[in-house]
């Protein structure tokens, strides 16, 4: 990690240097940059006599200029995105400095949309040599620490910024509170799969890193190019995060979006078949999973007819029944089925309750006979 030091570039320029605390991997852009400064200073300094005679013929508002120019392309690199152009207003376009009297301080503020991402502004000074020292975001620490699984506010924090600023310079200025934000999700999973391998064996054995989605977003085939998810996210099963099985499901994302689910999602066309084949027999076992005291309790009442709804709101039903069943069949509606799950909403405020993981863990609990029904019925 940085010390925080000043590091000077051998670059004659109006900013020599950048120093940056608390985040290495924040630099990554200003060090290209501060390269090919350096490379172009020495190129320039083995020119021939007569451009150095010109050079030095340059009237003070020449000098004046470049070195204005110069100064905000440095200053600009933690506000340009390298892979979408994405560029800020607020990173000091327009300003220029005198050579005679440089600044003693600048401070350039990230825009904030909300008071939670006021936390998120990087504060930036350039002193009489001409280096630019940046501070970042410090890593968070919960105001009070919490019985061992608790979700502290500074996690959905950086989740709220991210979902405002979802752009590689920010995560990267960002860091530390990502590793922060991610250590208190994996703390509260590891209570997770503690208490729910006592309850289900079945599940595998797992680190909690080892359940969590990557936070990455695969844009390949998307018309959205935001690079990043705005929730955490993790799932248990029979053959881990990866298996094809049937899943229990942990979401955190602010603005009351958290949420747990369970059960299959988007199967295999074998699994479904298998599956249908076991509901045109006799749906009933289906049935009675959600319609236990312990599932209404979280889910609702009303058995199988909440996971036709559920399905029928995420699109994930047929329009027609499945080829080899007649249209008539007295269950074509569960027949049509292309997902099988169920899920429970959390507000923020319930989040960040002391106890909040002992309900997830509850909730989750409910979850096993349905959990259990559809990995004996996929095989």
């Amino acid at each position: 990690m940085p010390t925080g030091r000043p590091q000077r570039s051998t670059a004659k320029s109006a900013v020599t240097s950048v120093a940056v605390t608390g985040n290495s991997s924040a630099l990554a852009g200003s060090k290209r940059s501060r390269a090919k400064t350096t490379a172009a200073a020495t190129k320039g300094r083995s020119k021939g006599s007569g451009r150095k005679n010109r050079a030095e013929s340059e009237s003070d508002e020449d000098k004046h200029d470049a070195a204005a120019s110069e100064g905000d392309e440095d200053a600009d690199e933690y506000h340009d995105d390298d892979d979408d152009g994405s560029n800020d207003d607020d990173a000091g376009d327009g300003e220029e400095y005198s050579d005679e009297e440089p600044p003693k301080k600048r401070v350039a503020l990230r825009k904030s949309q909300s008071a939670k991402t006021k936390t998120q502004a990087i504060e930036e000074h350039i002193d009489e040599d001409g280096v630019i020292r940046i501070t970042l975001p410090p890593r968070p620490v919960p105001k009070k620490k919490g019985p061992p699984g608790t979700i502290y506010d500074f996690t959905l924090d950086f989740l709220h910024g991210l979902a405002e600023n979802n752009d590689r310079e920010w995560f990267s200025i960002n860091e530390n509170r990502y590793k922060a934000s991610k250590d208190n999700f994996c703390e509260a999973m590891q209570v997770i799969i503690d208490e729910m391998r006592k309850h289900d064996p079945t599940i595998m054995e797992v680190a909690p890193k080892e359940s969590l989605f990557r936070i990455n977003r695969d844009v390949r085939f998307s018309q959205d190019k935001s690079p990043y998810k705005t929730c955490l996210s993790a799932s248990l099963s029979r053959g881990g995060r990866k298996g094809d099985y049937a899943h229990y499901y942990i979401h955190l994302q602010p603005g009351n979006e958290s949420r747990i689910a369970g059960g299959m999602w988007c199967s295999a066309k074998s699994q479904l078949d298998a599956i249908r084949s076991r509901i045109a027999d006799d749906q009933n076992p289906l049935d009675q999973a959600t319609k236990h005291k312990d599932f209404q309790k979280y889910f609702g009442k009303g058995g199988i007819q909440l996971l036709i709804d559920n399905a029928t709101r995420y699109d994930n039903v047929l329009k027609k029944g499945p080829a080899g069943y007649p249209k008539d069949h007295p269950n074509i509606e569960a027949l049509k089925m292309k997902s099988f799950t169920i899920s429970k909403r959390f507000t923020d405020e319930e989040v960040l309750r002391v106890g909040f993981i002992d309900e997830v863990v509850a909730a989750l609990k409910s979850l096993t006979p349905l959990i259990t029904i559809l990995n004996s019925w996929s095989r």
